[in-house]
């Protein structure tokens, strides 16, 4: 048995997909199992009792459990988004949209409990920025969906959920991202609006901005080099034909005269 810090020890929550805390783990034959209901009371030889006979058991249910919970949640996220104005971020269009424009995204999982306590007042925030007609767009992003673990490290978006301001691709940490109880719509429009500029906002430049800058550069550079080399083709003059030399032309007149002689041998 054995106990973890998760807060330090950051890369252990990406890599056994750790969300709502406390989570119980039991690691056997190279494989890991989630105790369903963590937060729940058992006692000794219960818990026991699911590390030695139960695990697998309870692991199916949890699954069956889970798909159920997940299949309600999209019917729940498909009708909200009939009239939702938070747009939801997926890893392939990430740099292409938020590298150009104004944002302020919430960082989530999809699975973490605390997270979805904010979904009702960032539906809100995003209704009153679209009103308002606001200089920026308000935004989530699922870190759990593929590909999403990258673009989370570049925005050192962890723990759930992570709220962040970006601007010409400089992201701003909102200070207290945990504690959105605290917050109100009118304190997080404030701070997208200006707070964000204030001392107590880290300020970063996420390297998927910076790599994307210099694969752009890359091939800007491949190109112009490319355009170059085709213009330089067209612009050298034509070759000119070369004159035979005396002794090709005296070959040829032989060849001539022989040919001649077959022609006309009575000449």
């Amino acid at each position: 048995m054995a106990k973890v810090d998760i807060d330090a020890s950051p890369f252990l929550r990406y890599r056994h997909k750790i969300g709502s805390l406390p989570a119980i783990k039991l690691f056997r034959d190279g494989a890991n199992y989630s105790l369903p209901q963590p937060r729940e009371f058992r006692t000794p030889k219960q818990y026991i009792k699911y590390a030695r006979k139960t695990f697998m058991k309870e692991q199916k249910q949890e699954d069956i459990r889970q798909k159920e919970l997940a299949k309600r949640e999209t019917e729940r996220i498909m009708d909200v988004d009939l009239t939702s104005k938070v747009v939801r971020l997926v890893s392939k269009t990430f740099v292409s949209l938020v590298g150009t424009g104004n944002w302020l995204i919430d960082f989530y999982g999809a699975k973490c409990e605390r997270c979805k306590k904010l979904d009702h007042k960032w539906e809100k925030v995003a209704h009153y920025v679209f009103r308002r007609k606001l200089n920026f767009q308000v935004a989530r992003f699922d870190c759990t969906q593929g590909g999403g673990t990258d673009i989370s490290k570049s925005f050192d978006a962890s723990p759930w959920p992570a709220i962040f301001r970006v601007k010409d691709r400089v992201a701003y940490s909102h200070p207290d991202s945990k504690n959105f109880e605290a917050w109100d719509i009118e304190d997080y429009i404030e701070w997208g609006e200006q707070g964000y500029l204030e001392d107590y906002s880290q300020k970063t430049t996420p390297d998927i901005f910076t790599k994307d800058d210099k694969r752009a550069a890359r091939k800007a550079k491949y190109g112009k080099r490319k355009k170059k080399k085709v213009i330089k083709g067209l612009d050298d003059p034509p070759k000119e034909q070369e004159e035979p030399n005396e002794t090709e032309q005296k070959v040829e007149e032989l060849e001539q005269k022989k040919q001649e002689e077959i022609i006309h041998p009575e000449l």
